[in-house]
């Protein structure tokens, strides 16, 4: 293993059109050239929030953000031996659905069902509820 000869690095400055960048901003490539944004990126600077008191089912909301956004939403079956589902929508695609319970009548089962997705930037995005309870709704933002 050799060892790195100090006097050797060169160190250089990045610039975009002539500009140095300084802190939050990124180097950014549209195509035709190069340019500092301080667009936002899915997880940086990003923390999980309990969104549950603010959120209803079979209710759009929309990303507001600049960033993507992660949603998480635990449910579980209403009634004993109730068969629920949870089913997420973004941008009018479902892109999962969960089911919760136990629909063998007897059983004294309570099961849960978890969905996490993505949400792109404006897009909407909505939990639609069946037979289910919802007990956590946390957002990545």
């Amino acid at each position: 293993m050799s060892k790195l000869n100090t006097d050797d690095v060169t160190v250089k400055t990045i610039t975009a059109n002539g500009s140095i960048g300084t802190a939050g901003q990124f180097l950014t490539a549209n195509g035709t050239g190069s340019y500092w944004s301080t667009q936002s990126f899915f997880a940086v600077n990003q923390t999980w929030q309990d969104v549950k008191a603010s959120r209803n089912v079979n209710t759009d909301y929309t990303n507001n953000t600049q960033a993507p956004i992660m949603v998480s939403v635990t449910a579980n079956n209403s009634a004993v031996g109730a068969l629920g589902a949870i089913t997420a929508t973004v941008g009018g695609v479902v892109v999962g659905i969960a089911t919760t319970g136990d629909d063998e009548g007897a059983q004294a089962v309570v099961a849960y069902g978890t969905l996490t997705f993505v949400v792109p930037v404006s897009a909407t995005y909505s939990i639609a509820n069946t037979a289910s309870l919802i007990q956590y709704w946390a957002e990545l933002r």
